[in-house]
């Protein structure tokens, strides 16, 4: 992931302009984020010397910034156009955080649960590729039900089912089951979704025109279906 990271009061304590004390293990979760394979940014305030010597302090102490004040190293802020200081970044870690900045070992451990969601994500949208995939009597079907589950969506049903699956399993586990359950999930809700559209007589979805648009409304109703036996195969 690409962290953005803030100094005074989140690397060191707040004692700008001056660099005030560390906070304690903040260094050493950074250098074990780095190692971890994250790409991390120094997003501040600081600017000119005083940025300089906030960069210094942290390469002295073994912490290399993939950017600094900027989204990536090459970029040019005085020659692009479109510059915007909003971060493009997966996680930004600043004291100014709702409820304040947690100690860094719990830092460390919520970046790394977020890490294991994201993973075991991208392996639910493998299985749901793989369930409406089949014989070539269900081609078509399958076909009509790809098109509304890759449309798009948040996903939020399988993300919740595995925040609360990582939530009580600390240690390493098997996560296929919760995978599937996560991806049946989605499969239930968007069945849900197509019905809702027959019912409604929509004609667009997450941009996309709805099944009862393009195929009719008993092809829709039947996906749906489809889609309701598969959430539970």
């Amino acid at each position: 992931m690409t962290i953005a990271v803030d100094f005074d009061g989140t690397i060191v304590e707040h004692r700008y302009p001056e660099i005030g004390k560390e906070i304690i293990f903040a260094t050493d979760t950074l250098k074990m984020l780095i190692n971890d394979g994250h790409q991390l940014i120094l997003w501040t305030v600081r600017e000119g010397e005083m940025l300089d010597e906030a960069v210094e302090w942290c390469r002295q102490r073994g912490v290399e910034f993939y950017a600094v004040n900027k989204d990536f190293p090459e970029e040019d802020v005085e020659k692009n156009e479109n510059y915007s200081r909003k971060l493009r970044v997966d996680l930004f870690i600043d004291d100014r955080n709702i409820g304040g900045l947690p100690d860094w070992g719990t830092i460390y451990q919520m970046i790394n649960e977020k890490d294991l969601i994201k993973n075991s994500l991208d392996k639910v949208e493998t299985i749901l590729t793989n369930l409406l995939t089949g014989s070539q009597m269900e081609e078509y079907v399958n076909s009509m039900c790809l098109t509304v589950v890759k449309a798009g969506g948040k996903r939020i049903r399988p993300k919740l089912a595995l925040a609360s699956f990582f939530a009580v399993n600390k240690e390493p586990v098997n996560t296929e089951l919760i995978e599937f359950f996560a991806a049946s999930c989605e499969l239930l809700h968007t069945a849900t979704l197509v019905h809702d559209d027959v019912i409604d007589t929509a004609d667009c979805r997450r941009g996309k025109e709805t099944l009862n648009n393009t195929d009719g409304n008993h092809a829709a109703v039947l996906a749906g279906d489809y889609l309701f036996t598969k959430c539970f195969m």
